[in-house]
């Protein structure tokens, strides 16, 4: 939903956009900040930022503490992992590594059903699926869409599987 090329200094994307547009309504000057997604709500809750828009997935438990858009994405999150890896149900992540980009968000279904697996947090996302790719995790959550795209971008694309009998409710705002 945004992204910055090989020498362009700011972002561009739907997010990017969404953002212009709102504050074309307000009236204000947008500033672009690049932030980790770990400090989304912090630099919201610091005033560092006055809006955050980068699809994050709308929870109760960050609902809590920061106000969200609309839903503008359903895309759920699912598990990726290696076709070869054996496994054919989350069940079977039980005392594995699960890889989780810094500040995602893990439902509460996910955590009963599987008690034991181990979170294993990477500065972004590329590094959770090379984690994947290299077998240092055993899968990768985040949303379906980024999945997907992450292994049709890799050289075989065919090596990665979704887990199937996973699906994790996730709106994005």
């Amino acid at each position: 939903f945004s992204s910055r090329g090989p020498g362009q200094a700011q972002s561009v994307g739907y997010d990017v956009d969404l953002a212009n547009r709102v504050a074309a309504k307000l009236g204000v000057k947008v500033q672009q900040v690049t932030l980790r997604n770990q400090d989304r709500i912090s630099f919201l809750q610091e005033g560092k930022a006055q809006l955050v828009a980068v699809g994050m997935s709308r929870t109760a438990e960050r609902a809590k503490s920061i106000d969200f858009s609309y839903a503008y994405l359903d895309s759920p999150h699912k598990m990726i992992i290696r076709k070869d890896s054996g496994i054919t149900s989350m069940h079977q992540l039980a005392g594995k590594t699960l890889a989780l980009n810094k500040g995602a968000s893990v439902d509460d279904e996910l955590k009963a059903a599987v008690p034991t697996i181990q979170l294993v947090n990477y500065d972004n996302y590329a590094l959770c699926f090379q984690a994947v790719k290299e077998k240092r995790a055993m899968a990768f959550l985040a949303d379906e869409v980024l999945l997907l795209s992450m292994a049709q971008s890799d050289p075989n694309p065919a090596d990665f599987i979704l887990v199937p009998d996973y699906i994790g409710p996730r709106t994005s705002g």
